[in-house]
């Protein structure tokens, strides 16, 4: 919008490619929320309950999806394999972050306010985890 705004492209262009991220986010957060579902069930059913309930799977799903987005990048030449490994390196990296901060910060929440602090605590530490990892990377 801000080259809309400019004047660099017209409007129309603008309003198409805004559209257009706006579907690839929306795609990006429904394979995340299915796969993460599918891997949740698929867990359940191979005795991994806790994994199950966990963030883990929507985690396994997110990186997948990020991962798939690389690869496409690389296969379409907009990235080379350096580039590539680097990007899916940096995505399970931060996950793992995102997963180790929310799990203490949820202990953490929990010890201070059961039940409001535990999904405070996790929400904030998930993104503290993440954001300090891929802090790391730039």
């Amino acid at each position: 919008m801000m080259n809309a705004a400019s004047g660099r492209i017209s409007g129309r262009d603008a309003a198409a490619a805004t559209v257009g991220e706006v579907a690839k986010g929306a795609l990006r957060g429904g394979l995340t929320s299915g796969g993460g579902a599918a891997i949740a069930a698929a867990s359940t059913r191979a005795g991994l309950r806790t994994f199950a309930r966990s963030s883990g799977p929507l985690a396994v799903a997110g990186f997948a999806v990020d991962a798939g987005g690389s690869l496409l990048s690389f296969a379409t030449g907009e990235v080379d394999g350096s580039r590539c490994a680097r990007d899916i390196a940096k995505s399970a990296t931060t996950g793992v972050g995102a997963l180790a901060g929310a799990e203490a910060g949820a202990l953490l929440g929990t010890a201070i306010c059961p039940i409001a602090g535990t999904a405070v605590g996790a929400a904030l530490g998930g993104i503290l985890g993440s954001l300090g990892i891929s802090a790391l990377w730039d």
